[in-house]
C-alpha cells in the first residue's frame, strides 16, 4: 500500500485558460510555419516572417521554439533542409536536366532512419532493359542519398553533360 503525504493534491486533467491559449498559439504557429515553409521555402523564411504572419511578436514564437530548425522539426517532424541538399539538387538539375529524381525517408524494422534517392533517365521503362538508367542510393541524410545517386549515375557512364 502506498501512502501519500497529506499535502498532495489530485492532479487536474483540465487545462486552465492560460494553458489553452498556449496550446492554441502553438497550433497556430505550426500551421503558419508549414504554410510559409511550403510557399516561400525554408531558407527564405525567417522567424520574423512567421511572427508577422501570425500577427504576433517574435518573442511569442521564441516562447515555443529556440531556432528556425526547431520550428521546422515541430512543423514537419524531420530534419530541416540543409545547404548541402540545396547544392546537390542544383548539381543534379544542372548536370542531369532531363533526368527525374526524388528522395524519401524510410525506417528500418528497429526504427533507424535513413534516406533513399532515386535518379531516373528520361528513357527509363521497367519493362525494357537497355541503356536507360534507374539508379538508387541510400544515405544518412537527404543530401547524402542524392549525392550517392548522382555519383552512381556518373560511374554508370551517363552520356549527357557528366562526361
Amino acid at each position: 500500500m502506498t501512502v501519500l503525504p497529506l499535502n498532495t493534491r489530485p492532479v487536474s486533467l483540465k487545462l486552465n485558460r492560460r494553458q489553452k491559449a498556449r496550446q492554441a498559439t502553438r497550433q497556430k504557429l505550426i500551421a503558419t510555419a508549414r504554410r510559409l515553409f511550403m510557399d516561400v521555402g525554408f531558407f527564405d523564411t525567417s522567424i520574423r516572417d512567421v511572427a508577422a504572419a501570425m500577427g504576433m511578436s517574435t518573442g511569442a514564437v521564441f516562447a515555443h521554439v529556440a531556432t528556425k530548425d526547431e520550428l521546422w522539426r515541430l512543423a514537419f517532424d524531420g530534419p530541416p533542409p540543409s545547404t548541402f541538399l540545396a547544392q546537390e539538387v542544383a548539381l543534379i538539375e544542372a548536370l542531369l536536366p532531363e533526368f527525374s529524381w526524388l528522395h524519401r525517408k524510410e525506417r528500418t524494422v528497429c526504427g533507424r532512419v535513413y534516406y533513399v534517392a532515386v535518379i531516373t533517365s528520361p528513357d527509363y521503362n521497367p519493362a525494357i532493359t537497355g541503356r536507360a538508367q534507374h539508379i538508387t542510393a541510400r544515405g544518412d541524410s537527404p543530401a547524402g542519398a542524392l549525392r550517392g545517386a548522382r555519383e552512381a549515375v556518373a560511374r554508370a557512364g551517363h552520356r549527357g553533360r557528366l562526361q
